[in-house]
C-alpha cells in the first residue's frame, strides 16, 4: 500500500524558513535559530520523500549540508559556507524531483497533494538562492545591494557579507517576476541565472499546478 505523502509539515517548516529569519537579530542566539529552522527543513524534508532510494539520498545530502550550516556558524569560514550552499543546492534539487514525480503521478487531488505542489514551489526558489549565493561567493561583485539604513544588518555594499536571507529575497521577487529594482544582478553568469530562474517558475505554475486543475476537473 502507497503511503500517503507528508508535505504539509514541509510547507509549514518552510513558511517558518522564510518568515522567521528577517526577524531575528544578528546575535549568536539568532544565527542558532536560523540553525536551528534550517535543520528543520532538511530533516522534515528528507523524510517527507517516498522512495527509497531518494530518501536515501536525501538524507546523505541533508546530513553533511546540516553539519556545514553549523560549522559556518561556528567557525564562520567561506569556504565552509559555500560547501553548505553546494550540499543545500543537491539536496533541495533532489527533493524538487521527488516532488514533481510524486505530484504528477497522483489520480486524486488531496490537500497533501496541494501542499506538496507549493512547497515545490518554495523549493525551486531556496533553490536559485542557494545557486546566487555560490555565484557571489565565487565571483564577488555579481550582485548590486541597496544602500539604506533600513536593511542595515541585513543588506551590504560588501558582497562578502550579503546574507542568505538577501538572496532568498532576490529569488523570490524574481521568480515571482515581481521585480522590485532594489538588488539586481550585474555579471552575464548572474543575471542569465536569474532569467533562468523567471522561467522555470512560470513553467512550473504551468505544468505542475495545470496538473493538479485537470486532475481536480476529472475526478469531479
Amino acid at each position: 500500500m502507497r503511503r500517503i505523502p507528508e508535505y504539509s509539515a514541509l510547507l509549514l517548516t518552510l513558511f517558518a524558513l522564510l518568515l522567521i529569519p528577517p526577524f531575528l537579530p544578528e546575535t549568536l542566539a539568532g544565527q542558532r535559530t536560523i540553525g536551528v529552522v534550517t535543520s528543520l527543513v532538511l530533516i522534515v524534508g528528507a523524510l517527507s520523500v517516498q522512495r527509497r532510494l531518494l530518501m536515501m539520498t536525501a538524507g546523505l545530502v541533508a546530513l553533511p549540508a546540516l553539519i556545514s550550516s553549523w560549522l559556518a556558524y561556528g567557525l564562520d569560514s567561506s569556504a565552509i559556507h559555500l560547501v553548505g550552499l553546494c550540499l543545500r543546492c543537491v539536496f533541495f534539487a533532489v527533493m524538487i524531483y521527488t516532488i514533481s514525480v510524486d505530484v504528477w503521478s497522483q489520480r486524486e487531488v488531496s490537500a497533501d497533494t496541494i501542499a506538496g505542489a507549493a512547497a515545490g514551489y518554495i523549493l525551486l526558489a531556496l533553490f536559485w538562492a542557494a545557486l546566487y549565493g555560490i555565484v557571489e561567493a565565487i565571483q564577488p561583485g555579481s550582485f548590486v545591494f541597496p544602500d539604506h539604513p533600513s536593511w542595515a544588518g541585513d543588506w551590504s555594499s560588501d558582497a562578502g557579507n550579503a546574507s542568505s536571507t538577501s538572496f532568498a529575497y532576490f529569488s523570490f521577487v524574481t521568480i515571482t517576476t515581481l521585480g522590485y529594482g532594489d538588488m539586481a544582478p550585474i555579471t552575464p553568469e548572474a543575471g542569465m541565472l536569474a532569467a533562468a530562474e523567471a522561467t522555470a517558475g512560470q513553467l512550473y505554475i504551468a505544468v505542475l499546478i495545470a496538473r493538479l486543475v485537470a486532475l481536480n476537473v476529472a475526478n469531479r
